[in-house]
């Protein structure tokens, strides 16, 4: 249900350990982004593509939502194939991955993801460490659900990240930030989950398992957010000001 690439995975962490970058994953990109510009590059952020430019079967650059083109000899896009195909090179012709093909596909499943932080818990829930995965009572059924039957089921997965058990940059001393994720319908199937109705209720469920291993931790939560249209609102404004939110509220 997910890409060959996938498949790495398993491969790289058994041979070579799973790797933290000290200050968060924001860290890398900083670093990757340096590089760029150091070698003459220009990164433009919070700009939305809206259409990748061909001419005579052949990539010439880009459009932007402004309206500004950019011309290219080479465009790479890191979107998932639905919406570079799709929507991207909605005007060029496309043998392979064209409209039906992509109506047909069969997508890959969603994430539901709630964030927090915790106040004064450093010492608490010591069998919680960086990863934590928590598996539900079901496996096969579970997965049926969320691919093929799509339906948002009441048991779940969970996994959860506590990062500032291996950095202490990431929160203030003696808190915790959080993020928990469980796998659910992909947004883009015909009968979708309706998050606006659903996300209160799937996060109390998510709640009463995360307390069988961190007892009484809803009552220590100093910020918290579940972004709606998580695909659409990842690296925007929006989320860089929860993300100071959320360390504002734990100093405090």
């Amino acid at each position: 249900h997910v890409t060959s690439m996938y498949i790495l995975v398993s491969h790289l962490e058994k041979e070579f350990g799973v790797h933290y970058v000290q200050g968060g994953v924001q860290e890398l990109a900083d670093a990757m982004g340096r590089v760029v510009i150091d070698q003459g590059g220009q990164i433009i952020p919070e700009t939305t593509v809206d259409q990748i430019l061909t001419k005579r079967n052949r990539v010439t650059g880009v459009r932007l939502e402004t309206g500004r083109e950019i011309s290219a000899d080479i465009v790479v896009s890191n979107a998932d194939p639905g919406q570079t195909y799709d929507h991207m090179l909605r005007q060029h012709t496309k043998k392979r991955w064209n409209k039906s093909r992509l109506q047909n596909s069969k997508w890959s499943m969603g994430l539901f993801v709630w964030y927090f932080g915790t106040k004064g818990t450093s010492d608490e829930w010591s069998d919680v460490g960086h990863h934590t995965i928590l598996n539900g009572p079901r496996y096969r059924g579970l997965l049926k659900d969320i691919f093929d039957r799509r339906l948002l089921a009441d048991d779940m997965s969970i996994y959860l990240h506590r990062p500032s058990v291996s950095d202490p940059s990431v929160a203030p001393k003696g808190d915790d930030c959080f993020y928990a994720l469980s796998p659910v319908p992909n947004l883009k199937t015909a009968d979708a989950v309706d998050w606006e109705q659903e996300s209160a209720v799937y996060k109390e469920k998510m709640r009463k398992v995360l307390e069988q291993v961190m007892p009484g931790f809803a009552e220590k939560i100093a910020a918290e957010h579940v972004p709606n249209g998580f695909f659409s609102k990842t690296c925007t404004p929006e989320v860089n000001e929860f993300y100071s939110a959320i360390w504002t509220e734990l100093q405090k």
